[in-house]
């Protein structure tokens, strides 16, 4: 009888070692502790160099072991996203953290629970990098309340990892309804934000955006003094279905105001290719 018990429980032991269970050093699936799978789960899309041979099929072979242990990991990942202590939180691209960030998002909206922690995290965040917004990004459109304020709100920073979040959430929604929900604040940055990078970075997210309620706003910011603001700005405009004449109007100003000469070419061909798209528009169509 006690050879019995001792060959379930055992069974019971491998079980939970090899399906994802939940040892005292944390989450484990097939032997390998979380902190093993995210290792090799690392995005080899974001290495500076060419990924290793192998490297790609341990990255995939990582993101299924972490899908089968389930939304249940998802508080380890938030505790390693806790530790900014690590030797790598003080380089720009902090990779166990940033490792813990895409795990997370690999759950999207069902990583949702996950959203305080992670906004919490945003705001005091110091690495460029921002693996929350990864995560955040995932989420989607719930995350967008919580993320308004950063934007709009001269106390809550950093400006710079909202703006990282919102360019995540509009790569994956772009052109959606559900984006009308995030104007307000986009359009608020682009007019008000004092940090040229984090206008750069909206003026850059607006290409995604692609609603036109969104134009007023960037049309302002062709006046923007910094040059990289508004070059982003009209490379964004030929991805908006709206007035040509009006958007071309705007360019005009640019092409002949505009100090940098750069800009006065860029704005120049943005015209020509208005112009281009404005002779196959039907003439009966109605202006937006």
């Amino acid at each position: 009888m006690r050879d019995r018990l001792a060959i379930i429980v055992g069974v019971a032991l491998f079980i939970r070692v090899a399906t994802g269970a939940e040892t005292t050093n944390g989450p484990v699936y097939q032997g390998r502790p979380l902190t093993d799978w995210l290792q090799d789960f690392s995005n080899p899309g974001l290495m500076v160099e060419a990924p290793r041979p192998g490297v790609m099929e341990k990255s995939q072979q990582a993101r299924v072991a972490i899908l089968e242990m389930g939304t249940n990991v998802i508080p380890a990942l938030l505790n390693i996203l806790h530790n900014k202590t690590s030797p790598e939180s003080g380089l720009w691209f902090d990779e166990p953290r940033m490792s813990a960030g895409q795990a997370i998002a690999l759950f999207g909206g069902q990583a949702k629970f996950a959203l305080p922690d992670l906004v919490e995290l945003l705001r005091t965040e110091t690495n460029i990098s921002y693996p929350e917004a990864v995560a955040l990004g995932a989420i989607g459109p719930d995350a967008i309340p919580p993320l308004c304020p950063m934007l709009t709100n001269s106390a809550q920073l950093p400006h710079r990892g909202a703006a990282a979040a919102f360019a995540h959430i509009c790569g994956r929604y772009f052109g959606q309804p559900v984006l009308s929900n995030a104007m307000s604040a986009l359009t608020y940055a682009l007019r008000h934000e004092p940090d040229m990078e984090v206008r750069t970075e909206i003026a850059q997210t607006m290409s995604l955006v692609r609603i036109s309620n969104a134009i007023p706003a960037m049309l302002e910011s062709l006046s923007d003094p910094n040059l990289e603001v508004r070059e982003a700005i009209i490379n964004a405009l030929a991805y908006y279905d709206y007035d040509e004449k009006t958007v071309i109007a705007a360019l005009e100003k640019v092409r002949d105001n505009d100090p940098d000469p750069t800009m006065k070419i860029i704005a120049a061909r943005a015209i020509a290719d208005f112009q281009e798209r404005l002779k196959w528009k039907p003439t009966n169509a109605p202006a937006r």
